[in-house]
């Protein structure tokens, strides 16, 4: 997920009218209007429509079960049910009206009504790594809200937490604490080279599909010292 936290929630705070139609879609061309259902667990509002039924069954019980294991390895239990909106294709991800999406995004979580979003692509393993990676950013801002949806931005803008800690939690506890790609990048930087070219073809920063960007999950791992 993006590091936008501060900026979304400074704009919330200071009413920003320019930043709230940057980030917040007003003016995104929507192709397709979704009617949306809703299948609730213990935990979760799972948000599907038409043709993801099944899929949004599979993600409640995939939600629910890394629930059990994250809240107990956390210590941290929600108050309300939180929800998971799912779409059948990245372009229909892209079109929500909460935030701007990049196309290297697999998944974002909105710190202020802790909704996850996620595109339901077929592949289960990614899927699922996608899932549990924004529950752990859930998490995060649950715990910032003392349990009460929203109520933790005044408390996330002044603690600011730094990108290797959000991000390198959300994929140690999503991928653990051994990852080819991860090791990868440590070793690159061990042997004094870049990590990525990360310019595109016009010499501008790419962003990187999520797969191919450097994973904090290292500094994570060393700061946590597991």
């Amino acid at each position: 997920m993006r590091n936008r936290l501060t900026v979304l929630a400074l704009a919330a705070l200071l009413g920003a009218p320019s930043l709230q139609a940057q980030y917040f879609g007003q003016n995104k061309v929507q192709y397709r209007h979704l009617e949306y259902s809703v299948i609730q667990t213990e935990h979760f509002e799972v948000h599907y429509y038409q043709g993801l039924r099944e899929a949004a069954l599979d993600a409640s019980r995939m939600a629910e079960r890394a629930y059990a294991r994250l809240s107990r390895v956390l210590n941290h239990q929600y108050r309300e049910r939180q929800p998971i909106i799912l779409f059948a294709a990245h372009t229909e991800f892209q079109q929500n009206n909460v935030t701007d999406i990049d196309e290297g995004v697999g998944g974002v979580t909105d710190p202020f009504r802790h909704r996850i979003m996620l595109p339901f692509t077929g592949a289960y393993k990614d899927f699922d790594h996608v899932l549990q990676h924004e529950m752990v950013h859930q998490f995060q801002f649950d715990v910032f809200a003392r349990g009460r949806v929203g109520a933790g931005i005044q408390r996330l803008v002044t603690v600011n937490p730094p990108l290797w800690f959000m991000e390198g939690m959300a994929e140690y506890l999503s991928i653990g604490p051994i990852d080819a790609h991860t090791t990868m990048w440590l070793r690159r930087r061990r042997a004094g080279r870049p990590v990525a070219d990360h310019r595109g073809v016009d010499g501008q920063p790419a962003n990187l599909p999520l797969p191919f960007r450097p994973r904090p999950v290292g500094l994570y791992r060393r700061a946590v010292g597991r």
